[in-house]
């Protein structure tokens, strides 16, 4: 998993060993994991680290690094989470799962033994330190600072010898004090080499540095560790790359850029680079800074507002499609288009009136004091001011008819005893009164049709007895039923 850049990030290394039983000093095998307990986002970088398992495993050596990131960077959040961190070893042992926190002043690295809860005294695994670990022989070859103490003589070959046995051994024996020179012994010294002696009992011969140089090289097998600084010098080379020899190659030219091209490096000009990226962008029109208010503020393309605006703006004149576009056209020619040759400049009231147009005035009634031929039939009635119905005469009759279609006040003075008929011509939900009188002699009775129907609260319309009383009859009729309801009767007026 890619690490953020932005957030610090800690290299913990360390080396397992087990410390006790039949494994002592045997490296650990196995596999630790690291495991963040939170999401960290990391808003610098625009990205966040989400709670991934990370893997370090462990090596002949048992040995291993891995980096992980800081848990109280700022720049991370948030800040203070921990890692939880599980061992799996091939052959037992450890600690098994347990919580850690890295912080930030570790780095760049941090030993794990130092995160790590305490060691059981029961325990199977130790961490070496750093500081521990250079303290000792590395196995593969290593320089001792001090004396190598050996309990005797070797028993096997490869076995390392005291000085002692050496010295019995190689000597064999005491000594010769005889010195011969070389030529006594037949031995042809090379130039320069007259004072060169052997002891009595071995002799010696006097090969060239050369010589001498390639049987050591061939017994030698040194060690990186063994040269000074060679380690750290190697650990600061670039590895050999056949991209990075190839890039080395190239001449440095100001503002040029190093691009892959036929699947070989090379130095391309700015020129070179935008063309290739230029087929590659697509830019949002969110990407360019005010694009979307510029172009909310346009008008949209459009062929007929192309037109118009290529249009002269002549004074007086009118925009009008002739022939199926656009045209700036004189008002003569607009008022010839829309057939008003004839029109001129007389006043309203000086304007004759067509014959048509006067037969339809006549068909309409004044809006002041209108006078109607027939019924006026009105959804919604407003009025401005009040409304007069005058009423209508009734004629007195041993039955009184009444028809409903010529108003709703209707008028009678009785001369004697009457039924008043059902009345004929009457709409749903109209509305009716009769306006009764006696005459001077008074006391005539009125009897009312079958379809006028009483309520509880009106029982039954007795007349006022008086000469001359008037009283009030008032009904409305519901034409589903065909009644009229009587809902008032007022009397002795």
């Amino acid at each position: 998993m890619t690490l953020p850049a932005s957030i610090t990030q800690v290299a913990i290394y360390g080396t397992l060993v087990y410390q006790a039983g039949d494994l002592a000093g045997t490296p650990v095998q196995g596999y630790i994991t690291f495991s963040p307990s939170v999401t960290v986002d990391v808003p610098v970088d625009e990205l966040s680290v989400p709670r991934s398992t990370m893997r370090a495993d462990l090596d002949a050596d048992g040995s291993f690094q891995i980096n992980l990131l800081a848990t109280d960077d700022a720049d991370g959040e948030p800040t203070g989470w921990t890692y939880t961190v599980s061992e799996h070893f091939n052959r037992g042992g450890g600690r098994g799962t347990f919580s850690v926190e890295i912080p930030s002043a570790m780095a760049p690295s941090g030993f794990y033994g130092d995160l790590t809860p305490a060691v059981a005294s029961s325990g199977l695994v130790s961490y070496a330190t750093t500081a521990q670990l250079a303290t000792k022989v590395d196995i593969a070859g290593d320089t001792m600072t001090g004396a190598l103490i050996l309990s005797g003589a070797p028993a096997v070959p490869l076995q390392a010898a005291t000085k002692a046995y050496v010295d019995s051994v190689a000597g064999g024996g005491t000594p010769s004090t005889t010195v011969e020179s070389e030529t006594s012994l037949a031995i042809t010294p090379a130039a320069g080499t007259d004072t060169e002696y052997s002891r009595g009992d071995h002799t010696h011969g006097s090969p060239t540095a050369a010589t001498i140089a390639a049987a050591v090289q061939a017994l030698l097998t040194i060690a990186q560790s063994q040269v000074t600084d060679l380690t750290t010098d190697l650990g600061n080379k670039q590895p050999l790359d056949s991209d990075l020899t190839t890039i080395a190659g190239l001449t440095a030219t100001t503002d040029n850029f190093l691009q892959s091209k036929s699947s070989a490096w090379a130095s391309r000009t700015p020129a070179q680079v935008a063309s290739d990226l230029q087929a590659l962008l697509t830019i949002a029109e969110s990407q360019v800074t005010g694009l979307t208010a510029a172009l909310a503020a346009k008008q949209p393309l459009d062929a007929d507002l192309t037109t118009i605006a290529g249009l002269t703006a002549t004074t007086d004149n009118i925009i009008q499609s002739a022939g199926s576009a656009w045209a700036s056209r004189t008002p003569t020619q607009v008022k010839t288009a829309l057939s008003l040759n004839n029109v001129d400049n007389t006043s309203d009231t000086n304007k004759p009136v067509s014959t048509a147009t006067q037969t339809a005035l006549n068909l309409k009634a004044n809006l002041a004091s209108p006078t109607f031929t027939g019924t006026v039939t009105a959804a919604t009635l407003a009025l401005t001011d009040r409304l007069s119905i005058a009423p209508e005469a009734l004629v007195d009759a041993a039955t009184i008819a009444t028809d409903a279609s010529l108003g709703n006040h209707f008028r009678v003075t009785l001369t004697d005893n009457r039924t008043l008929g059902n009345p004929t011509n009457a709409v749903d939900g109209q509305k009716m009164m009769w306006e009764i009188i006696q005459d001077a002699g008074g006391s005539n009775t009125l009897t009312l049709g079958n379809k006028f129907k009483l309520g509880t609260d009106i029982a039954d319309v007795t007349l006022s007895t008086t000469g001359n009383a008037r009283d009030f009859l008032g009904v409305v009729y519901n034409s589903t039923t065909d009644l009229f309801y009587v809902i008032a009767f007022v009397k002795g007026y």
